[in-house]
């Protein structure tokens, strides 16, 4: 279980990395840190999970790190919600609907 989440996690940051906003906020540099301490850990977790003889014995630094990935999703969703609104209006509906935002 929390080696999924961990997962997701890593996604999560590999996705959000060549983010517009995140590169507009000079945030690279730090979430790759993020992302290469997390696939450590995920390698170290798996590597521990090889070794249990029971699932359920399971160190409680699993569920540590498995509310650290939590807490990362949560700052990467944080962190794409900076886009500005007209940015994505312009995605979503194209040139048009932009000048129609600016009163143009």
């Amino acid at each position: 279980m929390a080696q999924a989440v961990v997962q997701r996690a890593c996604a999560k940051l590999r996705s959000s990395i060549g983010d517009e906003a995140v590169l507009r906020l000079n945030f690279t540099g730090d979430l790759q840190e993020l992302l290469v301490a997390l696939e450590v850990l995920q390698t170290v977790m798996e590597k521990t999970e090889m070794q249990l003889t029971r699932p359920s014995l399971a160190p409680v630094w699993f569920q540590e790190v498995r509310q650290a990935a939590y807490i990362i999703m949560d700052m990467v969703d944080e962190l794409q919600d900076t886009r500005p609104p007209a940015a994505t209006m312009v995605c979503m509906y194209g040139k048009s609907a932009t000048r129609h935002l600016l009163g143009k």
